[in-house]
């Protein structure tokens, strides 16, 4: 709930009249985090959404991506563009060395193994420019531009139409 509350006191600095629709397959990152007036969640699959195309201005989606095989990542970036009047941003994990070792070597020493393995095949499934562009030439979705954000260790597509 971190970014749609950011989003919202973004919105509100800037003068606009914001609501955001949070989507997750399961109802415990939903109901997880306060409910904020402007935030609506609903539980559905990325698969199967339940809205009408053109529904939303922006589709974001953020750290997901890499949860995704290739070809589901084609069929999530044509309906977040079909459900998206004005663009798409996307954030996830970079694929790299370096974020690979400081993720060990931060863990190292933290006692649950799970979210060290966890975190550590994540950023192994992450992505690299070449990925984003990839995407960008399959689906034919040429407004969207990818972005690394080097320090972050994530990579973005963005644009809008």
């Amino acid at each position: 709930s971190d970014i749609p509350e950011a989003v919202l006191r973004w919105g509100k600095k800037q003068g606009f009249q914001i609501e955001i629709t949070a989507l997750d397959l399961f109802h415990e990152p939903l109901k997880a985090g306060r409910l904020a007036p402007g935030i609506s969640r609903i539980q559905a699959s990325c698969f199967d959404l339940p809205f009408q195309t053109q529904t939303f201005d922006y589709v974001m989606a953020s750290m997901f991506f890499h949860h995704l095989e290739n070809t589901e990542i084609y069929s999530v970036l044509a309906q977040a563009s079909a459900m998206a009047k004005r663009g798409i941003i996307i954030n996830d994990l970079y694929r790299s060395v370096l974020p690979f070792i400081g993720f060990w070597f931060m863990t190292l020493f933290m006692g649950d193994p799970v979210f060290r393995n966890d975190g550590l095949i994540s950023i192994q499934k992450g992505f690299r420019i070449q990925d984003l562009n990839e995407w960008i030439s399959k689906t034919g979705l040429i407004f969207l531009k990818p972005f690394l954000h080097p320090f972050s260790f994530r990579v973005a597509l963005a644009g809008e139409k």
